[in-house]
């Protein structure tokens, strides 16, 4: 089938079809890390197939995003060691830049010529029904998609990707809750053309169930039994147990929805172009104005194995701030969560309205001849700004405590096992106080007080 295109996909697609020269640095890559690997592993007598697995494979990947996914396939008897195997591979890449990595088991990430080859170690199975973790599932997606995809639809699946991206909802890591690369193949498996997956998502209401080899016979309702809670449902094909979409939040299938309807109302080459904030604080000043003041900033020094995790707990701190706040009367307007890999923290970021008793809040200190305890206290006091501190007829201090400091005392009480400091400011004292935030964090706060998105412009 003959997909129809705009104007605006040929354009797009001439800039994400891979170029000749990528095309033979992916094969030249892979080919010397094949090689590698296939050596060591003979060298130590290990039966293991050195196997290329993900958009590479599939041919569905785009130009300027080279990234290499080899999966070595152990027999069975490995099940208790694949933890090792990690050992092996450092082995075959002694001599070039590898970083040790986790999902179901350890892996590495390898450069070679500029590119970051993963080299994950698997179960060889039969089908995907046999697969104990989603690396041992993975080879079979890749044979599922081979046998599914012509050049056609492989650029159909590449303008999807593309425009998932530049939406924001690519990926199905914590850290976006979207669209995995399989994700979207399936969908162009199931809808033939990136125009007619536009057009279907945008009459979507969840849940949504796809299920494009009928492993349930049509049976929504032990689908939704079954995958309970998931606003989006795409059984896997090769193992109806899995939701594909398992991944995919409310808000980024939300998103996606109404960014369908946009571009099928009028399509533009912004839809697949990410945007690029500005990292400079003082530039958020300037369009957020007094709400800077209204937008709470909590940081939470935190130190996790993984990225997957950081993002786990920052959206844990943000779901359980907010209800503390909302339990103190606050209205909240939005909040959102960050982790900061580089700098191993968690921020969370609420908007509120005014407070609904703006008046100062009365805290009882201890008596003053409790010497160190009430010099404390009116150190704090004078440091807060509160109103006081005075001495009632029994000798007790007393101060009037300013709205922040409640949102301080529920800050540490919203503050995860998992960290360690707790920091709050508005975003306005933030910039003014001089943070020292990433820059990817100073981004996600302009995007979160900025709210539409660069598509919607």
């Amino acid at each position: 089938m003959k997909c129809p295109r705009s104007r605006v996909e040929e354009e797009v697609l001439n800039k994400i079809r891979p170029k000749p020269w990528e095309l033979e640095k992916a094969n030249r890559v892979w080919s010397f890390v094949r090689e590698r690997l296939e050596d060591t592993l003979a060298a130590k007598g290990i039966n293991a197939e050195v196997t290329l697995q993900g958009s590479v494979a599939k041919g569905t990947w785009l130009s300027g995003d080279l990234d290499i996914d080899v999966f070595v396939l152990f027999d069975r008897e490995w099940r208790a060691k694949l933890n090792e195997a990690k050992e092996i591979f450092r082995e075959a890449f002694r001599d070039l830049p590898v970083e040790e990595r986790y999902a179901a088991h350890p892996y590495i990430r390898v450069l070679v010529e500029d590119v970051w080859v993963d080299v994950v170690p698997a179960l060889r199975v039969r089908s995907g029904l046999e697969a104990e973790t989603a690396v041992d599932r993975t080879p079979f997606h890749t044979k599922y998609i081979l046998e599914r995809l012509d050049d056609e639809k492989r650029d159909e699946v590449r303008l999807l990707k593309k425009f998932l991206k530049g939406i924001g909802v690519y990926g199905a890591e914590v850290a976006v809750q979207g669209f995995s690369g399989y994700l979207a193949e399936l969908l162009i498996v199931a809808f033939g053309c990136f125009r007619n997956v536009l057009e279907k998502a945008a009459r979507w209401k969840p849940p949504v169930v796809i299920d494009i080899e009928g492993h349930y016979g049509g049976v929504v309702d032990a689908v939704l039994e079954k995958f309970r809670d998931s606003p989006l449902i795409v059984i896997d094909p090769v193992d109806p147990r899995r939701n594909v979409a398992a991944a995919v939040s409310v808000k980024s299938l939300a998103w996606f929805v109404l960014a369908a309807r946009e571009y099928l109302r009028q399509p533009s080459i912004k839809f697949f172009e990410p945007p690029s904030y500005p990292s400079e604080p003082h530039e958020i000043l300037s369009v957020a104005g007094p709400r800077a003041w209204k937008i709470l900033v909590v940081r939470y020094d935190v130190n996790v194995r993984s990225p997957d995790v950081g993002w786990g707990v920052a959206r844990a701190a943000a779901r359980r701030l907010v209800s503390l706040l909302e339990e103190r009367g606050y209205y909240v307007i939005d909040r959102d969560a960050f982790y900061c890999e580089q700098g191993r923290y968690v921020l969370v970021a609420v908007e509120v309205l005014e407070h609904p008793l703006p008046q100062p809040l009365p805290h009882r200190g201890p008596e003053v001849w409790l010497e160190e305890r009430a010099s404390r206290f009116v150190q704090k006091s004078l440091e807060r700004g509160d109103i006081g501190p005075w001495v009632d007829e029994k000798g007790v201090l007393w101060s009037l405590r300013w709205i922040r400091v409640v949102v301080e005392d529920i800050a540490v009480r919203a503050k995860p096992r998992e960290t360690k400091m707790v920091t709050i400011a508005t975003l306005g004292d933030a910039i003014l106080g001089g943070w020292n935030l990433c820059p990817e964090a100073w981004r996600w706060l302009y995007r979160f007080t900025v709210k539409r998105p660069a598509w919607l412009a």
